[in-house]
C-alpha cells in the first residue's frame, strides 16, 4: 500500500492499495504530486517504478546496475540515486534509465 501524507494534514491518503513490491526509496518532487519514482530493490539491482498520475499506475523503468538505497528527484526528469557504498547514479528521463556518475 502506498500512502501520501502532507505536512499539516490530518492523517494519510491511500494512493495505491494492494501493492506487493518492497519499495526502499522514493521521491515525489512535483508540487502536484503526480510524478514520482519508487525504488524496489532486488539482489544486485534496483527497479524504478515511475508514476505520472499520483501513484494510480506505475511504469517499470530499466533496472539500475546496483542496489540504490536512496533516490531524490529535482523535477520530473532529473534525479539521482546512491548506493550503500557511495556510488552515484543519475537519470535524465524521469527514472526510466540510470547511468553511473563519478
Amino acid at each position: 500500500t502506498i500512502l501520501r501524507a502532507t505536512y499539516g494534514q490530518q492523517g494519510a491518503v491511500t494512493l495505491a492499495g494492494g501493492r506487493t513490491e518492497r519499495f526502499t526509496a522514493g521521491s515525489f518532487p512535483t508540487a502536484d504530486g503526480q510524478f514520482g519514482v519508487l525504488v524496489e530493490n532486488q539482489p544486485g539491482a534496483s527497479r524504478p517504478h515511475v508514476t505520472t498520475n499520483g501513484a494510480a499506475t506505475f511504469t517499470l523503468g530499466q533496472a539500475a546496475p546496483a542496489t540504490i538505497v536512496d533516490v531524490s528527484f529535482v523535477d520530473a526528469q532529473n534525479g539521482f540515486g546512491v548506493t550503500a557504498d557511495g556510488q552515484f547514479f543519475a537519470s535524465t528521463n524521469g527514472g526510466s534509465t540510470w547511468a553511473a556518475r563519478g
